[in-house]
């Protein structure tokens, strides 16, 4: 019951905008789905779909918004044109590819990292959800070596949370991931107009 109220109220001020200010309201209601694993299938105010899990926060905002991190979405919009291509490091669930693939278009590429095995299956999930040829997922880590390297892989509710580093998580796990080099791969792609970058909380850049 609780998700059809929230539905009817995301439909309603998606056509009324300036009622997005209410949003506050039901945000603290929408909390109560914190922590718990409800998949909902969303169509972003860009047009792709994107499925989230309500019980993540990245999840709940996309659901109520319609976007993520609007502030970023706008220079995406603002730098990128038709036939540019990007590499997305630190991909998560695909928000920003598949962003990046609606501007793009055809005859652009996206190259989507995302270390997390769990995001990683989610991305390729969100790809083949809006059926576009033109982002690339690999399933590896972005650093200055090529080794394999211990990863924290947080919860299936915090899943966006998982980094290179121990950010002290409960119910984090530990697994090795394939690290590689930017300097290693470049090759093998188009001039690159955009790379877009993750950063976690306590990691460093390299």
């Amino acid at each position: 019951m609780k998700i059809v109220i929230s539905k009817i109220i995301v439909r309603y001020f998606k056509n009324w905008p300036l009622l997005w200010r209410l949003v506050p309201v039901i945000q603290q209601k929408s909390r109560s789905y914190s922590g718990k694993n409800i998949p909902k299938i969303v169509r972003t105010r860009y047009g792709f779909k994107i499925n989230v899990n309500l019980g993540d926060f990245i999840g709940r905002h996309i659901y109520l918004h319609g976007d993520y991190e609007d502030y970023v979405s706008r220079i995406f919009l603002k730098l990128l044109e038709p036939g540019n291509n990007v590499i997305d490091i630190g991909a998560n669930i695909g928000y920003f590819s598949l962003l990046s693939s609606s501007i793009v278009g055809k005859t652009g590429q996206v190259f989507s990292f995302e270390a997390s095995p769990a995001i990683y299956n989610r991305l390729k999930s969100n790809i083949q959800l809006n059926n576009v040829d033109n982002v690339y997922a690999c399933s590896n880590a972005i650093g200055d070596e090529e080794c394999n390297i211990k990863f924290f892989e947080a919860n299936d509710t915090h899943l966006g949370l998982s980094s290179l580093r121990d950010l002290g998580l409960q119910d984090s796990k530990i697994i090795d991931v394939k690290m590689v080099t930017l300097n290693k791969i470049a090759p093998e792609f188009p001039f690159i107009n955009l790379i877009k970058r993750r950063r976690c909380r306590n990691e460093e850049l390299w």
